[in-house]
């Protein structure tokens, strides 16, 4: 079983944290590996409309008991739904503005902070124990062991995971912190951003390709996994550089969730970045995050 994390909480307020707070927390998460959680506190009106704006769209394409969808829906239906609902949120720029404004403010205020577009994030149960047991095997694109960065993504990177609905430490994700800052045996060296640009992309669940979905080859089996569980609207703060891998999960319903990931350019230059010593993947995801507007 995995262990419980220790999360520091960040209780957001209407005001923004100081500059100085800021830097501070960027410095913990992308150095350190802190891996922070934000809680609802008192700014409760503005995570209730994101939770609105996000399950609107997926309401509109599920019906209105998205979570149990994969009962009434085969398995083209269902592949092909979660991708219309992915456009949907990707595509809203309102979402992505309120996510930006309620969660970011915690470790980012400067204009010049980039941001990509909102993901949502889809994982249905697998009720088979040996399926489970397999899945980082059988779906790698999904379900092992990576770091964000292997995908080309900057190692001043913060990812921001954000909860659509209780979940519970079985129904999300594991770390491996322990590793934050030694180097693990992976597929990054594969891996071309434009290539997967073109030939895949974030979210696709149609195919899996070994150069497009980097991830660890070596055993993880004798390294301890650290969970966590979050209420709806909750979220955790984390630095791409950390290595985890998606739950497989026996829930009777499907999971939702949602991501945003920002980065500051000076940051590299300032030494503010995780330690990427493992990381050999071509390209820049920069290159496709934009501004938030307004900030």
């Amino acid at each position: 079983m995995p262990k419980e994390l220790c999360l520091e909480p960040i209780s957001t307020k209407l005001s923004a944290a100081s500059y100085a707070e800021q830097l501070q927390r960027r410095r913990e998460i992308l150095i350190d590996g802190k891996i922070s959680k934000i809680e609802i506190g008192n700014n409760a009106e503005a995570f209730s409309a994101i939770q609105n704006l996000a399950w609107d769209h997926i309401k509109a394409v599920f019906g209105e008991t998205p979570r149990t969808a994969h009962k009434r829906l085969n398995e083209k239906e269902l592949k092909a739904a979660i991708a219309e609902a992915k456009n949907r949120l990707a595509a809203d720029a309102a979402l992505r503005q309120a996510l930006i404004e309620t969660y970011f403010k915690a470790v980012y205020a400067s204009p010049e902070t980039l941001f990509e577009v909102p993901r949502l994030r889809v994982v249905k149960p697998i009720f088979d124990e040996t399926a489970r047991a397999r899945a980082g095997q059988d779906f790698p694109a999904a379900f092992a062991a990576h770091r964000d960065t292997w995908y080309a993504n900057p190692t001043s990177q913060i990812n921001l995971w954000v909860a659509l609905h209780d979940v519970k430490a079985s129904e999300t994700f594991v770390f491996y912190p322990q590793l934050f800052k030694q180097a693990v045996q992976n597929g990054s060296a594969q891996f071309a951003y434009e290539k997967f640009k073109t030939q895949a992309g974030f979210g696709n669940s149609q195919w899996y390709s070994a150069d497009l979905y980097p991830y660890a080859s070596q055993d993880l089996a004798s390294q301890d996994e650290y969970g966590f569980a979050l209420k709806q609207g909750e979220a955790i703060l984390f630095a791409a550089d950390h290595l985890h891998r998606t739950l497989a999960h026996d829930s009777d319903k499907m999971r939702f969730s949602l991501d945003l990931r920002g980065c500051h350019p000076g940051d590299k230059e300032a030494g503010l970045c995780a330690p990427g010593i493992d990381n050999q993947s071509q390209g820049d995801a920069i290159c496709d995050y934009r501004p938030a507007q307004p900030f």
